[in-house]
């Protein structure tokens, strides 16, 4: 059988065995016992025997195009490789069955996997071509006399475990037959001369932390083979804004990996997709039942790994073993620290650790810290499988605290580097090994051996201080807390310096009193240690924790210090720190000259240490000073700077800082737009941290004052979507539309009247932003299900929210005029009589205004009742016409900005208007005039697309177009001129061929005249 099915599992024998052809032919060996391929009826293709395929092949169009062109070429070898179950077998057979016009002599499928003697190789290849054995010659001259003449392409489907003999019949072959090509499927290379490589990798995966919205979710190939498996075993499956994050996190969890994706898809005829989801904690053992008629190794996700398993001598065994200790992939420097054991040596890893590349059960990639070395992972099933078998082994124990060792002698050695002119590539590297740092971080805590372990973890805490003010504060405070809990005690340097690190976390979450009672802690065990260092550092962030908890009572005695510190010869980024806190309280106490030079001065010691993220600081202030002086000019410059830096370095806390005080420069350039979403991609980047904005920076930067001004200037519904948009960017993009909005100002005429420069009051305020927060406004959703969200809660639960008070809501939201009563009562209650549509008509006003939670929603005006659009709220509809309006009109002068909003129209619509509540004529009406306004804007981005020359984006659209109707001819026609322009001409053609299939059988008609001609374009090759 098959070694991969990539997404259906099938068995010969459920095809119908052998056909009489093939039985003719006489050969034991024939392993193809496959029904031959449907060819079209309007053209007889070459000779095949293609299995045929019984269900849907998802995705891969990028893989099946990149082989396509590698047989094109130079190549007649192309071996595809990975792990089981990655859908080799199923990308053979694609890039095949798109290969049949192109070999005039056929294409042939030669199936393996149950052959286990290498010399049946030759058997199965003749077998399928209907070559037969002649006396006195042997069979591989016999297949070169048949294959000499003709134009051929042969697959070898399942080759590792046959891989000496495939590699030399396909050598022998090669050399003797110039039309002959081979397609290989392996998991490992045959390793012969012009063998091209094609490594199958994972399917396209959303991130779970950044989940799009559910109709969005479809563009990633392990969502769509999931969903469309899921409704092959039940059919009222759908993916909705409920389970997406489910789905999301189940296909991560199994990385993507088809055949394990079909075998949690088949669990939903008894699991819901949440349940499956938290199963997978096990994906080994609930992953356990697929298609009857796969092979047996293909049943279950366990079976196929064994299966490679196998296939490793016992030094390779024991490295797998020892590497599934790793999480989210290692470099060579910790393979051989933590793989070097009996009886693999340090020596020995590199070749051992490449075999195991070579066999698909590790997998290599380039290193995000700039590609100057390799990194390795395995698959997260294949991980699994791993640690199995390394808990079956004694050494387990062992190996794990190789690994703990390893990863705390890393982030020591990583923490004086993220002072200095290489932090940039350290934090990368810090980033990428996340993973093994959680690993190290829990088996600390798990361990048996308490003891031992609390100074590792001590030290490992205690030695990303610097890590966590880059990357996020909960995950820190809740490993260090835990670290500072479990301390037994006698390591008071580890110990100082996690103190110092909660500290700095609590001061930025606002929790001043806690931090200032660590940081006096960390200070005085750094003095009893006599480490100046440590103490400036915990100094430092004392005094951020005095100034922005208002404990002004204790600002004097911290510059006090903090001068004594400078003036003893401090020196480097401690000194740096500390002046620049110094220059904040300073400024506090009103010097505003002394304060601008001590930042100079410090800003001036980080670019010569190459203290980045430092410098950003000290730019940050000194930007706030020379805003405190009056001058937007120049404190925008400085900002530039240093929000540059930020963004060069990925920093979030300093990203969050720099795109919020942005929001401030351009409300007094007179942008409220952007200053609108440039303040709500700062609150995302702030949440995403796990801070917040004190009262302190409030307070200076005249935030409130700002944000003032701008609601003023703009309606409710123009400032929350300006806001939305800005807690969509994600970082870089932040970063880059800050700096962008600053240069284009001058070119960019203010909106409003630019807000007066203030000197802002160092009092405290006497309220907090969050306490003077508006109410939140109203979400109304109607393209698909109707919704309805009032503070971010549904009205579900509101006993007025019935029937009747929601029809209204939807009929005057769908006119901005508002209706009269006469047309509100023809509409929603047509048989009423005069006394029964005065009862109903007032009492479901009343309940409408109740359950919206005040009667402004509603309003009276000239006779007319409407919906009170200057309100808070939003409403799906109205955001996909203006999308689709501002599309429409910018596809000629800005076709990349049209693009990015009829994307924006397109993913609104996650189905028809109230679909699960339209039943009235008004709603029908204005549900069919949507649903053309939504075929529109798909066309529209289709053209686009195309032009742009994106064409599997534009394929995309058209596909769901067709979705959208499936006989909307110019979709289906487009989507073969992408197909083409893809070079997947032979894909054009068999859709086409579906096509005719289609309007024959629901419209009893031929295609258009247009249709046709581009067929004919297509069969004779010319250009599309």
């Amino acid at each position: 059988m098959p070694d991969e099915t990539n997404y259906s599992p099938r068995d010969a024998a459920s095809l119908g065995g052998p056909s009489k052809d093939e039985t003719a032919k006489g050969s034991t060996g024939s392993l193809v016992p496959f029904p031959r391929a449907r060819l079209p009826k309007k053209k007889r293709l070459p000779d095949n025997n293609l299995p045929l395929e019984l269900s849907s092949f998802v995705g891969r169009q990028r893989e099946v195009a990149k082989v396509q062109r590698l047989l094109g070429g130079d190549a007649r070898l192309v071996t595809l490789g990975g792990p089981g179950g990655c859908g080799k077998t199923r990308l053979a057979l694609a890039v095949a069955q798109d290969l049949i016009d192109s070999f005039e002599d056929g294409v042939w499928w030669v199936e393996l996997a149950s052959l286990s003697d290498p010399k049946l190789v030759a058997g199965a290849l003749a077998s399928a071509l209907g070559v037969r054995e002649v006396p006195d010659r042997s069979l591989t001259e016999v297949l070169v006399e048949h294959l000499k003449p003709r134009k051929t392409l042969v697959v070898l489907d399942n080759c590792e475990h046959l891989v000496d003999g495939c590699a030399a019949l396909a050598d022998t072959l090669l050399r003797a037959c110039p039309e002959l090509v081979i397609l290989a499927t392996s998991r490992e290379p045959l390793r012969i001369v012009g063998e091209a490589i094609g490594v199958v990798p994972s399917l396209s995966l959303p991130d779970p932390h950044r989940l799009p919205p559910a109709g969005e979710l479809a563009r990633y190939e392990a969502v769509r083979l999931f969903v469309e498996r899921a409704k092959a075993v039940d059919a009222g499956f759908e993916l909705t804004e409920r389970n997406t994050s489910a789905v999301a996190r189940l296909c991560h969890k199994l990385d993507g990996i088809p055949l394990a994706i079909e075998l949690a898809a088949a669990r939903t005829r008894v699991l819901t997709v949440e349940q499956i989801s938290e199963k997978l904690r096990d994906p080994l053992g609930l992953l356990t039942t697929g298609s009857r008629t796969a092979a047996p190794r293909h049943q279950t996700l366990r079976a196929t790994l064994q299966w490679s398993y196998e296939l490793l001598d016992e030094q390779e065994r024991g490295l797998f073993d020892r590497l599934s200790v790793f999480a989210g992939g290692w470099d060579l420097e910790a393979a051989e620290a933590v793989g070097a054991e009996d009886p693999v040596q340090a020596g020995r890893v590199l070749d051992l650790l490449s075999t195991l590349v070579d066999k698909s059960l590790v997998m290599v990639e380039e290193s995000e810290e700039g590609g100057s070395f390799s990194r390795y992972r395995m698959l997260e099933p294949v991980k699994q499988f791993g640690r199995e078998k390394l808990q079956e082994s004694a050494e387990a124990p062992q190996v794990r605290r190789r690994h703990a060792e390893y990863y705390v002698a890393l982030v020591e050695r990583a923490e004086p580097e993220l002072l200095g002119a290489d932090q940039g590539r350290w934090l990368q590297r810090l980033r990428s090994e996340f993973g093994n740092l959680r690993v190290t971080f829990s088996w600390s805590i798990e361990s048996d051996q308490e003891g031992e372990c609390a100074e590792l973890r001590l030290r490992l805490v205690a030695a990303l201080s610097r890590f966590w003010g880059r990357e996020g504060f909960e995950e820190g405070k809740r490993w260090l807390r835990t670290a500072l809990e479990k301390d037994p005690g006698g390591f008071p340097a580890a110990r100082a310096k996690a103190l110092g690190g909660l500290g700095f976390i609590l001061l930025f979450q606002q929790d001043y009193g806690r931090a200032i009672a660590a940081l006096d802690e960390a200070i005085a065990l750094y003095r009893e240690l006599g480490d100046e260092i440590g103490t400036a550092f915990a100094l430092g962030s004392l005094g951020w924790a005095v100034l922005h908890g208002y404990y002004h009572e204790r600002v004097p005695t911290f510059i006090r210090e903090s001068e004594a510190l400078i003036e003893g010869g401090l020196k480097g980024s401690p000194r740096a720190y500390l002046s620049i806190v110094l220059a904040s309280a300073i400024l506090w106490q009103g010097d505003i000259d002394l304060a601008a030079s001590r930042i100079k001065e410090a800003i001036a010691m980080c670019r010569e240490s190459g203290n980045l993220r430092e410098a950003a600081m000290g730019l940050f202030n000194l930007g706030g000073l020379e805003l405190r002086r009056g001058d937007t000019e120049r404190a925008t410059k400085v900002f530039e700077e240093g929000a540059r830096i930020s963004g060069q370095l990925g920093d979030m806390l300093g990203a969050a800082y720099y795109v919020w005080i942005f929001g401030g420069v351009n409300a007094r350039l007179g942008k409220p737009a952007r200053a609108a979403r440039l303040w709500g991609a700062a609150e995302a980047l702030r949440e995403q941290m796990g801070m917040s904005f004190s009262r302190y920076d409030l307070a200076q930067s005249g935030y409130e004052g700002d944000l003032a001004a701008v609601r003023s200037t703009l309606d409710e519904a123009s400032f929350d979507a300006a806001w939305a948009e800005g807690r969509a960017m994600p970082l870089e993009e932040a970063i880059e539309y800050a700096l962008r909005v600053v240069e284009e100002s001058a070119a960019d005429p203010p909106t409003m009247a630019p807000v007066p420069e203030r000197t802002p009051s160092d009092q405290k305020p006497a309220q907090t932003a969050e306490a003077k927060a508006t109410t939140a406004g109203l979400r109304v959703f109607a393209l698909g299900p109707a919704r309805v969200e009032k503070g971010g809660h549904p009205l579900d639960s509101s006993p007025d929210w019935i029937y009747k008070p929601r029809e209204l809501l939807f009929y005057l939201l769908s006119d901005p005029e508002g209706r009269t009563k006469e047309q509100i009562g023809l509409a929603l209650w047509p048989e009423a009589s005069t006394a029964q549509l005065r009862s109903s008509f007032h009492d479901t006003v009343f309940r409408l205004r109740r359950a919206l939670g005040a009667k402004e929603w509603i309003v009276f005006d000239k006779g007319r009742y409407a919906f009170n659009r200057s309100l808070n709220y939003f409403f799906d509809v109205e955001a996909f016409e203006e999308n689709l309006s501002e599309g429409r009109r910018l596809r000629s002068e800005a076709p990349e900005q049209a693009i990015w909003h009829l994307e924006k129209a397109a993913d609104l619509c996650r189905g028809d208007f109230l679909e699960d509540f339209a039943e009235s004529e008004w709603a029908m009406e204005r549900q069919e005039e949507l649903w053309r306004e939504h075929q529109g804007a798909l066309l529209l981005l289709g053209g686009l697309l195309f032009a742009q020359g994106r064409h599997a984006e534009a394929a995309e659209a058209y596909r769901k177009a067709i979705v959208h109707d499936e006989l909307l001819e110019e979709a289906h026609r487009e989507l073969m001129r992408c197909h083409a322009a893809l070079g997947e001409r032979g894909r054009a053609l068999r859709h086409y061929e579906e096509l005719v299939e289609l309007l024959d059988e629901q419209l009893g008609a031929a295609p258009a005249p247009e249709t046709k001609a581009l067929h004919e374009r297509l069969r004779a090759g010319e250009e599309v």
